[in-house]
């Protein structure tokens, strides 16, 4: 599962206080599925950013949101020694956009800001 970075933060923010409405609906959203899923064992979470601004600014963002994601889900009763964070910047961008400035690169760029969320769980069998 995937939330978009801008979807949840203000650009360049990485505080709960700076969470939109509609980042609130993705997170509950996201607590709500973890409460459904029987047996979750982790959940990892990687931030990442946009290619705009430093190597060290964007790798610390990207664990900022990482961790605010954390701090939510832990708020909202996901325990908090199964959630794991990390933040990789700039790395493993969905989306280039060359030859862009300006506005039209920060909208072209959306994508690449992110949290993906992986949630391991064990699967039940049938006897």
């Amino acid at each position: 599962m995937t939330l978009s970075a801008d979807a949840v933060f203000a650009f360049g923010k990485s505080d709960i206080a700076s969470v939109s409405d509609k980042g609130r609906t993705q997170l509950d959203r996201l607590v709500r599925r973890l409460h459904r899923i029987r047996d979750v064992r982790a959940v990892h979470l990687v931030g990442y950013t946009d290619r705009i601004g430093g190597d060290a600014y964007n790798d610390a963002l990207s664990r900022r949101r990482a961790d605010a994601v954390r701090e939510y889900l832990v708020a909202h009763g996901v325990p908090a020694e199964m959630i794991t964070t990390e933040g990789r910047g700039a790395a493993d961008p969905q989306v280039t956009c060359p030859d862009l400035s300006g506005s039209r690169l920060h909208a072209c760029l959306a994508p690449n800001r992110r949290v993906v969320v992986s949630i391991v769980a064990m699967r039940q069998t049938e006897h």
